[in-house]
């Protein structure tokens, strides 16, 4: 498919006996990127209403054993709309054909995820497979963002079925406060009193998550845009709006321009310019919806 591009090799065996018969074998990815947009609001309501479907696999095939290792660790990329980062895979595919699972990790260590129209920079991330004859994926995620002088850690963590989402801040922040610090891009002392229209808009977001999700692709694919989001938000003065958030790559993927409006606010537009020197130096030059403007330099150090 177009979302998905992959160069492999490797060696396949099929074998059998009287009792039982095995596939195995190694693959090793040579390289991939992996471009499919992740429905996430409706994949988390669909998620409650997972049941295990029987196998219409033929008795002979469906007891077929698997054995098979795939195995990559470069030029293997998730770029859509939930991250956008390389990643290490490490996976044994295990059970049978009728019954299979994942035993091992995919896992990075820099990149961007993206939450609630906010990049976050990758720390540490995996996911973890433990179970041989069920798919069940198991979070770990850390990453932050700087927002108006605040440091927000984003921490997610668990099987994807019931997984927890923790926000931590530095000044400290209530956890409302660091949502509307998200949302609004705005810190107000009434902040504590605005719980309820922000949990409005959340519960919005999650009861039209399938038309959102549908709205937000048919965008992204007549205007060319890598990044189209819709978000509800909070405005300082309480009301409740939504943000549109679009984003593009330019200059061989070195630019990254994003620019975000809340629908039916006075607020100004906030522009955002993130220039990437080298891997490890990145030039920040932004536009905030008050009208300040202000640069950044931002270094990564990584130690091994």
């Amino acid at each position: 498919e177009d979302d998905v591009d992959i160069v492999f090799d490797g060696k396949l065996f099929f074998e059998t006996s009287a009792k039982k018969q095995t596939l195995l074998g190694d693959i090793n990815i040579i390289k991939a990127r992996y471009k499919k947009r992740i429905a996430w609001k409706s994949w988390l309501l669909k998620l409650r209403q997972v049941e295990e479907a029987p196998s219409d696999q033929a008795s002979f095939l469906g007891k077929t054993a698997l054995n098979i290792y795939i195995k990559g660790e470069d030029n293997i990329f998730i770029d859509n709309n939930i991250a956008k980062t390389p990643v290490k895979i490490d996976l044994n595919v295990q059970g049978n054909i009728a019954r299979y699972g994942l035993v091992g990790r995919i896992e990075t260590n820099e990149g961007t995820i993206f939450f609630r129209g906010n990049e976050f920079e990758i720390i540490d991330a995996s996911v973890d497979f433990i179970e041989p004859n069920r798919v069940v994926p198991v979070f770990h995620i850390q990453a932050e963002t700087f927002t108006r002088g605040y440091r927000v850690r984003l921490n997610l963590d668990g099987p994807s079925d019931k997984f927890t989402l923790s926000l931590f801040s530095d000044p400290p922040l209530s956890d409302i406060a660091i949502l509307t610090l998200l949302t609004s891009g705005q810190i107000d002392k009434g902040s504590e009193g605005l719980e309820s229209g922000i949990g409005a808009g959340e519960a919005t977001a999650f009861l039209t998550g399938r038309l959102q999700d549908v709205i937000e692709e048919r965008f992204k694919y007549i205007t060319g845009f890598e990044r189209f989001e819709i978000d509800p938000r909070t405005t300082s003065t309480g009301a409740v709006s939504s943000k549109v958030t679009v984003g593009k790559r330019l200059l061989g993927e070195r630019l990254l321009v994003t620019y975000s409006s809340s629908i039916g606010s006075t607020e100004l537009d906030v522009i955002k310019l993130q220039y990437k020197l080298t891997d490890n130096l990145s030039l920040i030059g932004s536009r905030d919806e008050i009208g300040d403007v202000g640069g950044d330099i931002k270094f990564r150090f990584e130690f091994k």
